[in-house]
């Protein structure tokens, strides 16, 4: 499938609106044809119609394999099959910047950018100030993902260029890179509003006032490092929204890791933000997931046939973090000898039974085919899973590392308390103090395969990139073997990291020379 990669034929495109789709959350869109928007945003349902395709469809080459390649190959998680050399590169620090898969995300992350500009611009201009609240809200969710957008953007590349307003792009489509701390503050002005605008609850999947806190806290969290040392004003920004959403949005862990993790439970409330895909036969293409289908470690788990084409394996460092007594591992990795009942297939009525002891697949994300679905039409390359980008766990941890702080420990009883409720439910012993290597683990653990380790390698590189390095040339970046409980490492990989953030793709520093720049103010 040919992908266009020029920013601003994106946002162009997406001055046009979003596509029309079917009638059900996942699917809603907007009219393609900028000519009838005048006619169209007129009641809260169009509002809601023209929001809902936000969660999908531009984020579709971010969700698969950008994100994944990022999030647990770069951060040394997992292992793909050797043979997968787009992989690889990411492991190794060896992207190369004509490799398209890094265009993908480039270009995925500015049509989010571009069609949120679009919602917000003709929610704004076409829709009757009469909807009030249903209006603003609009706005907000679009905000919210523009915001999203933009805070990977900035983790990934650094200096990147700021687009309020695409339609500005068709007279001036070359644009500067915008600095930093600009971009940090673009980013939370639009959370603001979004905080100030969403709903305190709505159907779920949607994004609420307390995901645009949950996502401020990261943000401050992650802002705070960026200048080389930790902003105290930065940090106690963060513990004030992770506190905010914690004690006053009424959510709470789910109870069971395990479940928070099957298709039963979607969208469960510790979701706060997550992208939406379907199985919905006649959807459009970029509105599925095939994740399952790529990082499966075993085509038959589904049963479905075809899988398995990275064969995501966990890596020997990351096993080596886990106690076997450690709920959370076989939610999210599988051994030679786990049994996963509920991973039916004809071949496998029982459920799945790991024989393989050539290495630990992975099992978060990993939801089998109708069978173990309720009969949902999963095929090859569609999977209906969100995608989860925020958890409310991941604010209790963004409250214990603010709280921490540039101290060597804390005892503090509010981040002990939070941090408690996570490991009670991972069934781990509680701890009674905290350092940052206690904190640090245990985001790797709970957060595991949901694409986040390398984010907090880079927020800890900004500040302390001596201990960033260390670490991450110490890991075993390699698969291992496994059987009765004991391991063999075949062949031991580590590594040099060469960068934390991604180089330009030479298609964009081609269409736009001004990238290659030094990034300026935003004014």
């Amino acid at each position: 499938m040919k992908r266009i990669n020029k920013i601003w034929i994106f946002s162009l495109c997406a001055v046009l609106g979003l596509s029309a789709c079917k009638k059900d959350f996942l699917n809603k869109g907007v009219p393609t044809d900028k000519l009838v928007a005048n006619t169209y945003y007129q009641t809260s349902a169009e509002l809601r119609a023209a929001t809902a395709g936000l969660y999908t469809k531009p984020w579709f080459d971010f969700n698969y394999p950008f994100i994944v390649y990022v999030g647990d190959v770069m951060s040394g998680n997992t292992v793909s099959n050797p043979y997968n050399t787009n992989a690889s590169q990411f492991s190794n620090f060896t992207i190369a910047n004509g490799y398209g898969g890094l265009s993908y995300g480039w270009s995925s992350l500015f049509n989010v950018v571009a069609q949120s500009n679009t919602t917000i611009n003709n929610v704004t201009n076409f829709s009757p100030v009469s909807l009030g609240s249903a209006r603003t809200a609009a706005i907000g969710e679009a905000r919210f993902m523009r915001a999203a957008a933009y805070f990977y953007l900035v983790q990934l590349w650094g200096p990147v260029p700021i687009v309020e307003s695409s339609d500005k792009l068709v007279d001036k489509p070359l644009l500067h890179r915008n600095i930093q701390s600009d971009i940090y503050k673009f980013i939370i002005n639009d959370l603001h509003y979004a905080a100030s605008n969403l709903p305190a609850t709505d159907d779920p999947g949607r994004v609420t006032k307390w995901s645009a806190k949950g996502l401020l806290a990261k943000v401050f969290l992650t802002k705070a490092g960026i200048t080389g040392t930790r902003v105290q004003s930065d940090l106690d920004s963060a513990k004030y929204y992770a506190a905010d959403v914690i004690n006053n949005s009424g959510l709470s862990l789910f109870p069971n890791y395990y479940d928070a993790f099957l298709t039963l439970n979607k969208n469960n409330p510790e979701m706060l933000f997550g992208l939406q895909f379907t199985v919905a036969t006649g959807a459009d293409w970029t509105t599925n997931d095939f994740r399952q289908t790529a990082i499966e470690g075993d085509p038959n788990i589904d049963g479905i046939g075809g899988g398995g084409w990275d064969g995501l394996r966990i890596s020997k460092d990351m096993f080596d973090n886990y106690s076997l007594a450690d709920k959370r591992r076989k939610a999210t990795f599988m051994l030679n000898g786990d049994i996963y009942p509920e991973l039916i297939t004809t071949q496998n009525p029982n459920g799945y039974s790991m024989t393989d002891a050539s290495g630990a697949y992975v099992k978060k994300y990993v939801i089998g085919g109708p069978l173990a679905n309720r009969g949902d039409n999963i095929t090859l390359m569609h999977g209906d899973m969100p995608n989860y980008l925020l958890r409310l766990a991941d604010v209790y941890l963004v409250y214990v590392e603010a709280a921490l702080g540039t101290n060597a420990s804390t005892s503090d009883a509010t981040a002990l308390n939070y941090f408690n409720q996570i490991r009670t439910r991972a069934g781990l012993p509680i701890a009674t103090s905290l350092t940052f290597d206690d904190v640090f683990k245990e985001r790797r653990l709970e957060l595991a395969l949901e694409y986040q380790f390398w984010f907090d390698l880079k927020r800890l590189h900004d500040y302390n990139p001596a201990k960033a390095e260390a670490f991450i040339k110490a890991q075993h970046r390699n698969a291992f073997t496994y059987t009765a409980g004991a391991t063999t490492e075949p062949t031991v990989t580590q590594v040099t990291p060469a960068y934390y953030t991604l180089p330009y793709p030479a298609v964009e520093v081609t269409a736009d020379p001004l990238l290659t720049q030094a990034p300026v103010a935003y004014y």
